[in-house]
């Protein structure tokens, strides 16, 4: 239907009747609308979240210099913080899509539903499917095929996808949409870019079969919010404008990049500019029309042989044939009385139960979090649980495994050591501290995210790390859903299809060590904590290695802290990689940086909370009230809303 008044447009509805969305050029969005009998209604929008109605001081507690390794504590209470954003449906009809206006917010609580997404694109994509009375992994469907349009650096057509869902009836589901190599790879690319980087898509198979075998909508309705995304455009974040400009001479290289994403003159498009992708749109519109089946068996699939036959790319018919999506295997621990269930196999869910079922063997409650102890035990154990990450998944997930590794943290000096060098001289430095007592600490170059053992690295932009995005969904039924999606690196492999208009993912192993056929395992790790058998915190985080800590982190932060979504997402991290504690440190003191290097810790300090450090989105079930909180993370420009 279309109705033209003015300046406005009506555009096309979703199939709940009713339903509809209405377009101001002037202001580049759209608005939700309601029809009744030929005229509309806007939909109300309600009063965002205020900070001022969540408090957030913690709970401080004094510092107690002997531990003893114990088990076992009183269960904490929920504290959530901020007003609600007031969602008025109107004659009980649902909402439709809104583009972002400026209105969402990075905390979110709901009575229903809730979703959390690294764009707010794809958190009103989900969001408009629950309003229109889709369940959760309908609108995770949906916000993940947004994010192809709206995060093309971290996720497309092209990538991969790892899925964790929790129906209603208490089962626990994986999907493996891992990207596979082709049957004809036979040595390394060494490259860190380029066609022959490219492996056989997995998200698209993997989220159309989440969506067959447990949503209520079709494809092509779950399609219809990206796909009006890319035909009329979104505003560019910054991040992903800083990305184009730092990753230009790459990206440049290749003919169908720098026909999709630069100007005809080559420069990038400019923040806030409205980037439009016809050519996603239009592969997007066959994908809604002839199913994932034209990407692996059809058109598409023609259309990515064609042009890695032209530019020496290695994917074939028959590889893209005989691609299927896989059950995901789920491995499960506990913490604190807490059920944790994760995305074990090519997914790295079990590192992140090793890690906390190493933690609990500390009362870390009794803990300040800005003492040095508890930095340094979380750093041990963080670090030990990296170090397992190729360990088989049963063995990393028994508590008699955590009970050997914990025996390795000595309190008194870190692993491994030496961690410093006490020879080594020091790199650009910047001066942190409190109270007149600064402190000059070691900054590391900014870093791609790509962990440096996978080959060759390509030039560090000046943008932070982070190789994925994840989104998180619970709704009112109990259902919950976590996805991850990566291309690699940021954009991938850095290729873009000139026909299609999305890009080829990134295979760490075929640039390094290509085994035909294989699968790729990463450190994605979706996740959810369980409470009676039913969720509790659903989150994941984008950040290569660091997935899993900054998981483990957010829920320590939450269930040994009682800090509210809020707090805990945006409390400072730390990890020890390349020999140093790489540490979110304006908040600490003189003393307690003195502390970390005597027990033998180079540090490498940034100022305030960087994108480096993970970026985690989550949903949070307060067990006593039935209240949800969606939260996304401050070092990411997401949004989570619900209802």
């Amino acid at each position: 239907m279309s109705v033209t008044n003015g300046p406005l447009y009506i555009g096309p509805r979703f199939d709940t009747p009713g339903l509809g969305f209405i377009t101001l050029p002037s202001l580049r969005r759209q608005e939700p609308v309601f029809f009744i009998q030929g005229a509309f209604m806007r939909k109300i929008q309600g009063t965002p979240a205020s900070r001022s109605g969540n408090p957030v001081a913690k709970r401080m507690r004094p510092v107690r210099r002997k531990r003893k390794l114990v088990s076992g504590r009183k269960e904490p209470a929920i504290r959530q913080g901020s007003l609600a954003r007031l969602i008025l449906l109107l004659l009980g009809l649902g909402g439709a899509l809104a583009a972002p206006a400026g209105g969402q917010e990075r905390t979110a609580r709901g009575r229903s539903f809730m979703v959390a997404a690294p764009t707010p694109e794809a958190m009103d994509a989900g969001r408009a499917m629950l309003e229109a009375g889709g369940n959760a992994v309908d609108a995770a469907a949906a916000a993940a095929f947004a994010l192809w349009v709206t995060d093309p650096q971290m996720s497309s057509v092209g990538g991969r996808a790892q899925i964790l869902v929790r129906l209603a009836d208490g089962t626990v589901v994986g999907i493996d949409g891992a990207t596979q190599a082709p049957l004809r790879v036979d040595e390394p690319a060494n490259r860190g870019h380029g066609y022959q980087t490219a492996p056989i898509p997995g998200s698209p198979a993997a989220l159309d079969e989440m969506l067959r075998r447990f949503g209520t909508v079709s494809l092509e309705t779950a399609l219809q919010p990206a796909i009006r995304l890319a035909e009329e455009g979104v505003s560019l974040p910054p991040d992903v404008h800083d990305a184009l400009r730092s990753y230009r001479l790459q990206l440049t290289r290749y003919p169908g990049t720098r026909a999709h994403f630069y100007k005809a003159d080559g420069s990038p498009y400019r923040e806030g500019e409205v980037f439009r992708q016809p050519a996603l749109a239009r592969t997007l519109r066959i994908l809604a029309r002839e199913g994932t089946r034209a990407l692996y068996h059809g058109s598409l699939a023609q259309a990515v042989v064609a042009d890695m036959e032209e530019h020496g790319g290695l994917i074939r018919l028959d590889d893209l044939e005989g691609y299927e999506p896989e059950e995901g295997p789920v491995v499960r621990g506990s913490y604190r009385n807490y059920e944790i269930v994760s995305r074990g196999g090519n997914c790295d869910g079990a590192s992140v139960i090793e890690m906390l079922q190493i933690l609990e063997h500390f009362q870390l409650a009794d803990y300040d979090p800005a003492d040095p102890e508890y930095i340094h035990i979380l750093a041990q154990a963080l670090y030990i649980g990296g170090l397992d990450e190729y360990v088989s998944d049963w063995i990393q997930v028994s508590k008699a495994h955590a009970a050997r590794r914990v025996r390795e943290i000595d309190l008194h000096r870190a692993l491994p050591v030496p961690v410093r060098d006490p020879g080594a001289s020091r790199a650009p430095s910047v001066t942190v501290g409190d109270s007149g007592a600064p402190r000059t600490l070691h900054v590391p170059a900014p870093d791609p995210g790509t962990p440096p053992a996978r080959g060759p690295s390509l030039p560090a932009p000046d943008v932070p790390g982070g190789d994925t995005n994840h989104v998180s969904v619970v709704d009112a039924a109990g259902n919950a859903v976590s996805i991850t999606q990566s291309i690699g690196p940021r954009f991938g492999s850095k290729v873009v299809n000139p026909e299609l208009g999305f890009f080829y993912a990134y295979s760490y192993d075929m640039n390094d060590d290509p085994v035909p056929g294989q699968r790729e395992k990463t450190e994605q790790s979706p996740t959810m904590l369980l409470k009676d058998g039913g969720p509790f915190l659903v989150l994941g985080s984008a950040g290569s290695a660091r997935i899993p800590g900054s998981i483990v982190a957010t829920t320590v932060n939450v269930i040994d802290h009682g800090m509210s979504l809020e707090e805990a997402l945006a409390a400072p991290r730390w990890f020890l990689m390349g020999g140093e504690l790489r540490i979110e440190a304006s908040h600490l003191s003189h003393p307690v940086l003195e502390t970390l290097e005597g027990l033998g810790y180079t540090l490498s300090a940034y100022d305030g909370l960087d994108g480096y450090f993970a970026k985690v989105h989550a949903v949070l079930v307060d067990p006593a009230t039935g209240e949800l909180w969606g939260g996304s993370d401050p070092r990411d420009l997401g949004a989570a809303g619900g209802g």
